[in-house]
Formats: structure tokens, C-alpha cells, sequence
């Protein structure tokens, strides 16, 4: 902004144009944030049904929650949004469950309206005797657990990692920090990578509380194995860190193309992985919808019974052993099919497989496997979300009749489940009934990651540098950045609709603190003085406290 009026020294516009601190704080407050929460005004409607998601995160010493909703319309689709971000130091369930509900109040949301509840699956979230399900339960007892699939899923992993005897993820971690924190050892291993006539290829971390961390940090290492492991050898037994040299024990004097139970159990992580790496992309992409979990999670089972029936671990796993005399191979295969073991069992105890579960039900609604819905299916649905009452089930019969020709002449292979059943219903009222089913089954969420994202945000805004932000800046910038996500041309377009808002963003009326921006009378020329002394009162309180001038 201090470079615009040099740049463009002949235009009177520019000279004066300014944005310092205060004024970019001032617009982004109380201009820009009310306006990335209109959306909540369309879930007033006791037609529209949406489900909340939270979670916890530190920033210092100061505890977040931010709260998200997820909701479906015939105009729009499938909707992520940001509703509320808060500090709040108690994280027990009825804390929580008391901040929800009185956000819910302030933003004019009904509880009733609440499709599903999203969270990590903590015991304060989710415990069966006292949590903050059991708690929203009290006050709406049609509300869904949402448990978060890429949870449990990586959970599985561990899991089943745990039954190897080498551990993998240790020497991941071990390998990483070996060089993360010393150029001497980065430049010895350098050598090692010219010895071995390779490109030199950094290390990547791996983050045991990150989904997808693991599978690119092991193919980093299989892929620099020979350099790598030359220098672990060469340290000897009393510099090289213990797990990576018991892990190497008994191949320091073998030959270097011969592979060691260590590098062959990398290879086996290296093929496995991916397919759980593949259920949690899936599982954290914004189109994906309630109706496809089930399939999405059965699939991953399936996958892992028939991998343990062919006793199939690769193709490396194999050719290796076929050739290997040096290590037990059953030993070996006996690990690897109990890995699969652990993770089916793991999936099946912390995810619904029961064909009573909603999910099993609602599988009907994905119009990418099929388009044909019957009457039957439809009650079958209705009673399980417990919407008997919610309802008019004779409606429902004739609008399901008539999207019978519809449905079998969209494009099912080119768009999510969610625009297809935007583009069959296309308006609220053509199909009331059906929209309001549907406002429930496609508004539940099927993870975690978008609240996820939220902290992302606000690691990125909240900065060491930006040490002075309010939770009330933090809030508004979160609000801003997920909930108006456009491109410059989008923006400008969308912008020059608000008159109102411009206004207010031109005039002294963005200094207002308390409340929603002031509305300024477009048809008058300049404010009233009353609100014009109020607000230079206000836009001096803020300078006094500022090291910056604007």
C-alpha cells in the first residue's frame, strides 16, 4: 500500500490510498467476517438440517475450539463452513456441550436442526456414559455420531505395526533426526550417496499424529536405502543410534545387494500403506458424503482379507523371498499376515459394520452405484434417522416416483454425489420432502479434517511474529479465509454487490468494535454526526493502543 502512490504518482485515487494495522484489522472485523457468516442465516429454517464438528488445539497456553457446519442445499450442494472460533480453558464434555449450545443460541441455531455430531474419537467426545454426544443427545435425541473414519484408520495402523519385530516407524523418526540438527553428518552422508552413485535425496519426517506422514517418509528411505544404511554401518555399534543398529544387526559384514529383514519389512510397509493412505485422502475430501463411507470402509476390509487369504505382501516382498537364504522367510510371512490380522480386527471393533448401522442404510443414496431407489429402502431410511414424524411419507412416495426418470439420465461418472443430487432435485420446492431427507443424509460428515484445516489457518495467521492477535482477529481471519474461498475476479464481483458493505468499509463506520458493522444510508452523502463523533471516539481508542500509524 505505501508503494501504491509512488507507483502511480499521477492518480489522485492512489496518493490516497492507506491501510495500516488498524484500518486492515478494522476491515477484516468488522467488514469482512459478518460477511463470511451469512450462510448461517439459511440454517434458520426448520427444513434445513446440519451437523457441527469441533476440536481442540493449543496455542501456547491458550486452548481453541473452532466450530464447523456442514450442510446440504439444492442450490448449492455439499457446504463446509466455519461458524464460530473460540478460547475457552475447561475441555471437560459439559463445558464444551454448554459453549456449543450457547454459540448454536447466538448465531439463531436450533439444536433440533442438528443432523450428526463430528470429533476425534476422544472419550470426552464420544463415551458411552458421559460425553458430549451423550450430553447433545439429551436435547436432540435424533443426533448421529460422526466418528471419524481416518481416525481409526490410522489407529489400525499402529496398531498392527506394533506386531513386527522391527519397528519401523522408530527407525523412520530415529533416521530423521539423526541428520535434522548436524551438517557434519548431512555432508558425510552425502558422500555415501556419490560412493553409491545417487543423487542425494533428504529425509523426510515423519509426524506420528499425521494420517498420511508415514508412507512418504519410508519411500524416501527404500528409495535412499544403500546410501543410508552404508552410513548407519559405518558409524559401528557405539555411534549409530540402537534401534537402527539392532535393526541392521547381522548384515554389517553381508553383501550390500543383499536385503535384510529390516528392508524387506520396509518393502512390505511401503505396498500396505498405500492402500490406507488411499481410504484417508478419500475420506478427507470435501465430495465425498455419508452414503459412500460404508462402501469406502468395506472395501478397505475386503482388501485386507483377501491380501491375508492370497498371502500376498508385495511384489518386492516376494521376489525377495524367493531368493533369500540369510532370515527366516515364515517367520517373516507370519508377521505380515498378522499385521493384517491386527488392522481387520482393529477396524471391525471401532467401526460400524453392522448392516443396522445408518450407514449400511444410506448407502441407497449414492447415485454413483445406482439409480433406482425404492419406497422400501426409503422407509427403511427414515426410520433409522428417526424422522417418522419429520416427514410425509405419501409425498415422499409420489416425488420418489416422479425422480425415477431423472435419476437414470444424469452423469454419474463425472460429478459427486452431492451436485448429482443438486442437478435431480435443482429446487427445494419440486421436491420439499425429498430435499429436507436429503438436507439430513447429505449434511452428515464423514471425518475430521476439516476442522483439521482450521487449525492449519490459524498456525498460519497465529504466528511467533503476530504474537499480538486477538482471538477476535484469529476468528475473523479463519472465517474469512474458509468461508470466502475466491478468486480475485469472484471476490470483486461478489464485493460489488454488498453497496452496504462498501460503504461502511469507506467510511469511518469499519472503527465500530461491538457488534455488526454500521449500515451507512447509501443515499446520503455523509454520515449523521452523532455516529461520526462516535466513531472518530472509537478509531482514536484503537490508535492510542497502536505502534503503527495507518
Amino acid at each position: 500500500m505505501k508503494l501504491t502512490p509512488k507507483l502511480y504518482s499521477d492518480s489522485a485515487i492512489a496518493k490516497h490510498i492507506c491501510c495500516g494495522r488498524t484500518k486492515a484489522e478494522a476491515l477484516i472485523t468488522n467488514i469482512l467476517a459478518p460477511l463470511a457468516s451469512d450462510f448461517s442465516q439459511s440454517l434458520e429454517s426448520k427444513d434445513m438440517y446440519f451437523s457441527i464438528a469441533t476440536d481442540a488445539s493449543n496455542k501456547g497456553n491458550v486452548k481453541t475450539f473452532p466450530i464447523s457446519v456442514r450442510f446440504w442445499t439444492p442450490e448449492q450442494g455439499i457446504q463446509n463452513r466455519v461458524l464460530d472460533f473460540f478460547e475457552q480453558a475447561a475441555e471437560s464434555a459439559d463445558a464444551v456441550t454448554d459453549t456449543l449450545l450457547q454459540k448454536l443460541a447466538e448465531h439463531k441455531l436450533s439444536i433440533h436442526n442438528v443432523s450428526a455430531f463430528s470429533a476425534d474419537n476422544a472419550a470426552v467426545n464420544y463415551g458411552r456414559k458421559h460425553s458430549i454426544y451423550q450430553n447433545l443427545k439429551h436435547h436432540n435425541n435424533k443426533i448421529l455420531p460422526a466418528n471419524c473414519p481416518a481416525h481409526i484408520i490410522h489407529n489400525a495402523v499402529k496398531r498392527a505395526s506394533n506386531v513386527l519385530k522391527t519397528d519401523v516407524e522408530s527407525i523412520v523418526i530415529k533416521s530423521f533426526n539423526h541428520f535434522s540438527c548436524s551438517a557434519k553428518r548431512v555432508a558425510t552422508l552425502k558422500e555415501m550417496f556419490e560412493f553409491a552413485d545417487m543423487d542425494y535425496l533428504t529425509l523426510l519426517r515423519h509426524v506420528p499424529t499425521r494420517w498420511l506422514s508415514l508412507l512418504p517418509a519410508i519411500d524416501r528411505l527404500v528409495s535412499t536405502w544403500p546410501a543410508v544404511q552404508s552410513y548407519f554401518l559405518s558409524l559401528g555399534d557405539e555411534e549409530c543410534p540402537r534401534v537402527i543398529w539392532d535393526a541392521l544387526r547381522g548384515n554389517e559384514h553381508g553383501e550390500e545387494d543383499e536385503c535384510s529383514e529390516l528392508q524387506v519389512t520396509l518393502f512390505f510397509l511401503q505396498n500396505v500403506l498405500k492402500i490406507f493412505s488411499g481410504a484417508v485422502l478419500s475420506l478427507e475430501s470435501d465430495n465425498l458424503t455419508s452414503v459412500e463411507v460404508y462402501a469406502l470402509m468395506n472395501g478397505l476390509r475386503t482388501t485386507l482379507q483377501q491380501r491375508k487369504k492370497d498371502a500376498f505382501f508385495g511384489a518386492k516382498v516376494d521376489r525377495v523371498f524367493a531368493s533369500s537364504v540369510t532370515f527366516s522367510v515364515d517367520r517373516l510371512r507370519e508377521e505380515f499376515i498378522c499385521f493384517y490380522d491386527t488392522a481387520e480386527q482393529y477396524l471391525e471393533k471401532w467401526f460400524n459394520f453392522s448392516e443396522t448401522g445408518h450407514l449400511f442404510n444410506l448407502q441407497c443414496f449414492n447415485l454413483k452405484e445406482r439409480q433406482d431407489i425404492s419406497y422400501r429402502q426409503l422407509t427403511t431410511v427414515v426410520s433409522t434417522l428417526q424422522m417418522d414424524e419429520d416427514l410425509d411419507m405419501d409425498e415422499l412416495y409420489n416425488e420418489n416416483c416422479a425422480l425415477q426418470d431423472v435419476l437414470p439420465k444424469l452423469a454419474t461418472h463425472s460429478h459427486p454425489v452431492g451436485e448429482l443430487w443438486a442437478q435431480a432435485i435443482k429446487s427445494r420446492s419440486a421436491f420439499p420432502q425429498y430435499s429436507k431427507l436429503l438436507s439430513f443424509v447429505l449434511s452428515i460428515p464423514v471425518s475430521n479434517a476439516y476442522s483439521e484445516r482450521v487449525f492449519s489457518i490459524m498456525k498460519g495467521a497465529w504466528t511467533d511474529v503476530r504474537n499480538r492477535c486477538s482471538i477476535n482477529l484469529v476468528r475473523s481471519e479463519i472465517k474469512v479465509k474458509m468461508n470466502l474461498q475466491m478468486s480475485c475476479g469472484e471476490f470483486h464481483k461478489f464485493i460489488m454487490g454488498k453497496p452496504r458493505a462498501l460503504a461502511a468499509a469507506k467510511s469511518s463506520a469499519k472503527y465500530v468494535s461491538a457488534g455488526p458493522p454500521a449500515q451507512p444510508n447509501l443515499r446520503r452523502d455523509r454520515v449523521d454526526e452523532e455516529s461520526a463523533s462516535c466513531s472518530r471516539e472509537a478509531r482514536e481508542s484503537a490508535r492510542a493502543g497502536s505502534y503503527e500509524e495507518e
